[in-house]
Parts: C-alpha cells; sequence; structure tokens
C-alpha cells in the first residue's frame, strides 16, 4: 500500500503528474467551478501518487459545490454519505445530494432514497407485538425513499441501470413494508422477466427467507412460498451448482426414508451419501435427523467417495447446517478436483478467489490469487462446453478485472459468458457499469472509452434477448 510521501521523497515518476495538478490547480483558482471540480477528480484519482495534495483538492470540490456545481454537489455529499470523507457532517451531506436531486441529477436522487431507505430499515420492532416503534418520522423515511424511487423511474435519464436500481430497491422496499404489496411483487417479477440478474438474485433471497420462517413453525411465509417457489421454478438459466447426488433418488414420502437409512447404519458409504442427500431433500419433514446425516455426509466423505467430499466442502463454503469456513471448504473440494471433477474445481477456483478479495495486499493475497487462477484455467482447458465453465469465466473476468481494470482478457471472458446467458456476468457486467459511471465523474482517464464500449455490449445483448 502507497504512504504519505514528502515533496523531497518523490519520485521521477510522479513529478508529470505534479505538473498537471499545478496547470489544473492555476485553471481552479482562476476559472469556475467546473474547474475546481475538476482539479479533485483528478487529484482523487491519482491519489496513491500525490497524498499530500488530496486535501487541497478537497477544499476546491467544497467551494465548487458551495458555488452550487451541480456534479460538485453530488459528489461531496456521496462521499460524505459513503463515509470516504469526515470533514463534513451526515446533514451537510444529505443537503448537498437534496440540492443535486432537485436540480434532477439522478444518481444523487437514488442515493438519497438509499439513505432514506437504510433510516427507515433502521427502525426498532416491539418483540411483543412486531409492530414498528421508535420516532414517529419512521413512516416518514419510507415515504421518502419510496418518493425518489418513484420519480426517479419516471423521468427521463440517460442511465438505464439506474433505473433498473431504483425500481429493484422500490420492489423491495415495499415488500419490507408489507409482504401483501401486490405493486412490490410485480415489479420484482417485471424485472426478474426483464432478465435482471439482480431480481433474481432478491427473488431468491426472499425465497430463503420464507422457508426458514416455514421452518421456524410460522404460518405467514406459507401465502407467499407456493408462487415465488412456482415461478422460479419455472425459470431456466445458470445457476449456481447445488448439492449432487449418487443414484436416482427422488423426493419421496420422508417415511421412505427410513429404507435409505437402514442401508446407512450398515455401513454403505454411498447409502451415507444419499442419506444425507434424502434429508437436505426434505429439511422439514426430516429435521430431526439433520444431526445423523451430516455425520452420514462426513463418514462417506472420509471414506473418499469424491461426491460426499464435494458436497461437504460445499456445505462449509456456504455455511449450510456447519459454520461457514473456507479452509475446511477446500480441505474437502481441492480432493476431487485433482481427480477432474469440474464442480470440484470450479468451486476451488471461486473459494481461493474470495479469501484474495478478503485479504490485505501482499504475498498471502497473490498467492490466493494464483491458485484460484490456477483452478479456473485448468477447468477451462478441459472442458470445452459446460455450466461450469461459464461460472469460471465470469469468475476469471472478474478477478482479472480486480487486478487490471483496463486489461481485455477480463472483460472479453465476461462477455462470452454473458452472450452464452450466464446471469452472474451480465449482473456483473451491469455493475460494473455503474462502477465506470462513477470513476468518468471523477474523471479517471480510462473510463469513458470502457463505458462506452461496455454500453454497446449491453445494448447488443438486450436486443438479442
Amino acid at each position: 500500500m502507497a504512504g504519505i510521501v514528502s515533496a523531497s521523497e518523490t519520485s521521477a515518476a510522479d513529478v508529470d503528474v505534479r505538473e498537471q495538478y499545478g496547470i489544473l490547480r492555476q485553471l481552479a483558482l482562476s476559472g469556475d467551478a467546473t474547474y475546481r471540480y475538476g482539479i479533485f477528480t483528478f487529484a482523487d484519482e491519482h491519489r496513491s501518487e500525490i497524498p499530500d495534495l488530496y486535501e487541497d483538492a478537497f477544499q476546491f470540490l467544497v467551494q465548487s459545490a458551495q458555488e452550487g456545481y451541480v456534479e460538485s454537489e453530488y459528489l461531496l455529499g456521496y462521499i460524505t454519505l459513503q463515509g470516504e470523507s469526515s470533514k463534513l457532517s451526515i446533514e451537510e451531506g444529505v443537503e448537498l445530494l437534496s440540492a443535486a436531486s432537485g436540480k434532477g441529477h439522478g444518481r444523487a436522487r437514488f442515493w438519497l432514497a438509499e439513505y432514506y431507505m437504510s433510516l427507515w430499515y433502521g427502525r426498532e420492532f416491539s418483540a411483543a407485538t412486531g409492530a414498528p416503534e421508535g420516532p414517529k418520522y419512521s413512516d416518514e423515511y419510507f415515504s421518502r425513499a419510496r418518493t425518489l424511487y418513484e420519480s426517479l423511474i419516471r423521468e427521463e435519464t440517460d442511465e438505464p441501470s439506474l433505473v433498473l436500481r431504483a425500481k429493484l430497491e422500490l420492489s423491495t422496499l415495499l415488500l419490507a413494508h408489507s409482504m401483501d404489496d401486490e405493486a412490490g411483487w410485480d415489479l420484482l417479477f417485471e424485472l426478474a422477466d426483464s432478465g435482471y440478474p439482480d431480481a433474481f438474485e432478491r427473488l431468491e433471497k426472499f425465497r430463503t427467507m420464507l422457508v426458514k420462517g416455514v421452518n421456524e413453525g410460522f404460518d405467514e411465509p406459507k401465502k407467499y412460498l407456493p408462487r415465488l417457489t412456482d415461478y422460479l421454478g419455472q425459470k431456466t438459466g445458470s445457476k449456481e451448482p447445488e448439492i449432487v447426488q449418487v443414484g436416482n433418488i427422488e423426493k419421496l414420502d420422508p417415511a421412505a426414508y427410513r429404507e435409505i437409512r437402514a442401508l446407512a447404519v450398515n455401513g454403505d458409504p454411498y447409502a451415507k451419501h444419499n442419506a444425507f442427500v434424502y434429508v437436505l431433500e426434505n429439511p422439514v419433514e426430516l429435521r430431526e435427523f439433520v444431526p445423523e446425516a451430516l455425520e452420514f455426509l462426513r463418514t462417506a466423505a472420509d471414506a473418499g467417495i469424491p461426491i460426499a467430499q464435494y458436497n461437504l466442502g460445499f456445505l462449509y463454503r456456504t455455511g449450510q447446517w456447519v459454520d461457514k469456513d473456507l479452509e475446511e471448504a477446500l480441505r474437502w473440494l481441492e480432493p476431487p478436483a485433482l481427480s477432474g471433477d469440474a464442480r470440484a474445481q470450479l468451486w476451488s477456483g471461486i473459494t481461493y478467489l474470495d479469501k484474495y478479495y478478503a485479504a490485505d495486499e501482499g504475498p498471502e493475497a497473490d498467492q490466493f490469487y494464483a491458485s484460484g487462477e490456477q483452478w479456473l484455467r485448468k477447468l477451462l482447458e478441459s472442458e470445452e462446453d459446460c455450466a461450469e465453465c461459464l461460472f469460471a469465466k465470469t469468475s476469471l473476468g472478474r478477478a482479472v478485472i480486480s487486478r487490471s481494470m483496463t486489461d481485455p482478457e477480463g472483460w472479453d471472458l465476461l462477455k462470452e459468458a454473458a452472450s452464452a446467458g450466464h446471469e452472474g456476468a451480465v449482473k456483473t457486467l451491469w455493475t460494473m457499469e455503474e462502477m465506470l459511471v462513477d470513476f468518468e465523474a471523477r474523471g479517471y482517464e480510462y473510463a469513458p472509452a470502457l463505458l462506452a464500449d461496455l454500453r454497446l455490449f449491453l445494448k447488443s445483448l438486450g436486443d438479442s434477448n
């Protein structure tokens, strides 16, 4: 990580950047508010090279915002609410975003809505009644967020991804307020029907929440779960590999578990694995057998059954039935990966990359990246056309771009997977579009060209669908 340096310690490589900053500073002193905004975006982009000049540039941004320049109002308000600067209070950040929103700035309106939604989500509830408690203005936060989202959706904008995100957050807000709100469900299903990947993820989260409620004995979730389950079941497309099984085990009457369990108790390792799968497929009816089924799976994995090793590793990766533990996940995923199991290679690679993203910069992070890259490239070299390959391209593409935003291989991998219909790749590209919009606003030199190319691709992707 780059540290603070004095002018005397500045390397020759920084001189050109400092000279450019000096020129921009003269323009900022003598020109209008746009120059004062521009010098901050320049300093922000080159912060690692000229860290000692960042505060100077920040003051120009503050001045530009005080002069009413809308982009400065938005950017200063945004970085304040995101906690990137402690120079201003949260209240001042809200005032700046409100000012920019009043001038029609779409992103200011969106982040202001996000702020009010977070305040509404933070309200307290009565443990006895489940009714909202706390400040009387809790409903006011809900109304403010809803109004901002709805106005953003109604008005024309040159940022289609922003409108999609506003629809997604509005649907979630409405359903969090009342699961009976048909407008919330309709909006979420509409987004999912259009192919917006975040909508599928949000629906899956609602489904998981409802299933948990049913498992805990609540009746209310049963009203919504069938419709949601049927909808998700009708949709096709790339999804994360799920726990898999050996043999032809169907979801039958849970009473049949006794026959499978008898074989498992007699010591057959494959039967032990199958017993685990049966309980997994009937988690409500057979919840009392979950600890036993998990022990059956461990025994089968210890016996060297590759599919059992994969499934145990996947449980540790996701934290299902066990405490999430990536090291333990790799312990069980890598043996079948070494034997050529494509699913195990995929999730070994992704798990190493998860460790890479969580690590501080340094040799350890580099090793995690190298191991993850090795497994994913091994999968792509050995398999030409498989569901796991699309996940591998998406994950590897993300990783490559995380190392260098301008590396064409990363973009090519994501575009290949997206063109083949992989939801994760499409979602990543939409997220990157939002990120590049922000980078362009901050003045990053590489952002405009990447953004223009990405928007052309996303448009062609939408036209083909």
